[in-house]
């Protein structure tokens, strides 16, 4: 006789259980619904300038001792845009980065946005070799670096370098947002792939798919104006979009971390702690040992804290 497997109440499996209306309606319908309200035509770009409108004073990202609010980042990502657009940067254009964590990361990343082109976030210690594959496998007519990386990179490559560190001050520039329409479904970014199994491949995402993502998040999760976000992840792993984008289009306050800041689960905790972070993110690897560091504290200001992923 064949072994029978029980269920929890004791029946043998295959005998069917009878929910009442009520429970069926729960478990069919409400534990299912994945849909929410919210706007297809919007882009990161349209959903960040209402936050710049509505909240220009609040500070938008904070990084070691220095601080942007919305309208500076708003207004210094304008003046970026207007001088890569008379660059002939343009819409279906990818436009790699290849800084190191910073402020000026998200100025650059907001104004490529603004130009209609996807960005191409390269990890700041990635060797050159595939940096310049990248280069190549996007077709970039741009770089935006600085002089120590874009040294680095041998003669001949068809892109531009634009060293970032020696522009000249953009305050001259127009501060006004370029008057270009973008289409929900172009190109926001395009990230690398590690390349572990071969070349790295380019994964493009659209403004319709990862406002999708925060849009949700944002309201799952309670995301607003007062909220204190992370920025943990690697600036080349796919993580790091979410964390960003979930603060920006929401007026929230993006902490970017510091290398120095993401080495350990004692840095992690004071990192949130100094920065009374309500939202953050840790690496999978690091997530054990971080709840247990998070016990010893009772002045933690968390009320999510996010992991996946095992790279930084």
């Amino acid at each position: 006789m064949p072994n029978t497997i029980s269920t929890p109440s004791g029946q043998p499996a295959g005998v069917p259980v009878f929910l009442s209306p009520e429970d069926r309606e729960r478990l069919l319908n409400d534990f299912n619904k994945t849909n929410w309200d919210y706007h297809k035509e919007e882009t990161l770009v349209s959903l960040f300038k209402k936050q710049a409108l509505l909240h220009p004073k609040n500070f938008a990202a904070v990084y070691q001792e220095n601080r942007m609010n919305y309208i500076e980042l708003d207004q210094k990502s304008n003046q970026l845009a207007n001088v890569l657009l008379e660059k002939g940067v343009k819409e279906g254009m990818f436009v790699p980065v290849w800084l190191d964590r910073s402020l000026e990361w998200l100025v650059v990343i907001l104004g490529i946005l603004k130009t209609g082109a996807a960005y191409v976030p390269i990890d700041p210690g990635y060797p050159v070799k595939r940096v310049e594959y990248i280069l190549a496998d996007t077709s970039a007519e741009i770089l935006i670096t600085d002089t120590q990386r874009g040294n680095l990179l041998r003669e001949g490559i068809n892109a531009e370098i634009f060293h970032l560190d020696n522009t000249e001050s953009l305050s001259h520039l127009s501060a006004e947002l370029p008057d270009i329409t973008i289409n929900q479904d172009a190109l926001a970014y395009t990230i690398y792939t590690s390349g572990s199994t071969g070349n790295p491949k380019g994964v493009m995402i659209s403004h319709h798919s990862i406002q999708h993502l925060v849009t949700w998040h944002n309201q799952y999760f309670h995301v607003d104006d007062t909220s204190h976000l992370t920025l943990v992840a690697g600036l080349a792993f796919d993580i790091s979009v979410w964390e960003i984008w979930s603060a920006l289009i929401a007026g929230a306050i993006l902490y970017i971390a510091d290398n120095e800041d993401r080495v350990g689960p004692s840095e992690l905790v004071n990192f949130y702690r100094r920065n009374q972070i309500t939202h953050g993110f840790v690496p999978s690897v690091l997530a054990p040992s971080v709840v247990e560091e998070t016990r010893k504290y009772n002045d933690l200001k968390l009320k999510y804290l996010f992991t996946a992923g095992g790279k930084t």
